[in-house]
């Protein structure tokens, strides 16, 4: 239900705001979310037993502390992250992932899973998990708030729009609900929002604006936008050859985790490429 959804929202986005008072409450919280949203990739993809789901969150968590210790002290592993697991997996979701989507949809073709999708789903966490750290450690939360605030305009234009207007779906194939209408509108939710963005000193609109330029700045958009739609749709995908339709049912109207931070996946180390910093 659409109140549900709403709620939801309204609670996570207020959890989200209080743990920016405190970073090492935000470690934590973040550092439980990616381990949730880990299991429900693994769940998706390579088991149906649940019993392995403990097992999972303690193992990730483990390590995403221990990598944030590392960060902390400033480790030789985190320079391994930054200048050689976060750009592999740019270059994944941008030159396997990508096309791979693009070639489902043009060719219709039914999807099989494949098992390099559960060894990836390890560094695509860790890499959007580790981008977001960093990005709060360097600018703050309202940095991080507005990071994420792209996805969410993608998210809620392609939703109402769609949903208003409708049209041809040319991906019914991986995920029949969503409309042409809803995809072009959820790349204009992404321009808009960074455009605002660049009214806002320590936002990260405004910090690609003062990198590069307006114009480059929203080429960039409507970039960040249609990847975000890629990250959704790879879910998407996975749901399908599941035979399932949410991740998950921790987010009362929302589904799972992966469900929300779908599109955060790969826009988060995508981000921090993009800010060179």
């Amino acid at each position: 239900m659409l109140i549900n959804r709403i709620l939801t929202s309204i609670m996570l986005v207020l959890v989200l705001l209080i743990s920016f008072k405190n970073y090492y409450f935000f470690a934590i919280l973040l550092t439980l979310t990616f381990s949730l949203l880990l299991i429900e990739w693994l769940s998706l993809t390579i088991y149906n037993n649940h019993n392995y789901d403990i097992h999972i969150f303690i193992i990730s968590i483990l390590l995403m502390f221990y990598i944030f210790y590392c960060f902390e002290k400033n480790n030789i592993l985190v320079p391994l992250i930054y200048n050689f697991v976060i750009p592999l997996v740019v270059l994944i979701w941008l030159f396997i992932i990508t096309p791979y989507i693009l070639y489902i949809i043009i060719s219709k073709k039914k999807y099989k899973l494949n098992l390099f999708w559960s060894f990836f789903a390890l560094p695509a966490c860790v890499s959007a998990w580790f981008s977001i750290i960093y990005f709060y450690q360097q600018f703050g939360g309202f940095f991080i708030v507005t990071l994420f605030s792209v996805v969410w305009s993608v998210d809620i234009l392609a939703y109402f729009i769609g949903k208003l207007f409708g049209g041809y779906n040319i991906t019914y194939n991986i995920s029949p609900n969503k409309t042409i209408s809803g995809y072009i509108s959820g790349i204009l939710g992404s321009i808009i929002c960074i455009y605002i963005h660049t009214f806002f000193n320590g936002s990260f609109g405004f910090f690609l604006f003062e990198k590069y330029s307006l114009k480059i700045t929203l080429i960039i958009a409507v970039f960040l936008g249609f990847i975000s739609i890629i990250g959704d749709l790879f879910e998407s995908l996975l749901k399908r050859c599941k035979d399932c339709k949410d991740s998950g049912k921790l987010l009362p109207g929302h589904g799972g985790i992966y469900d929300r931070l779908d599109s955060i996946l790969p826009i988060a180390p995508i981000a921090i490429i993009l800010c060179g910093v």
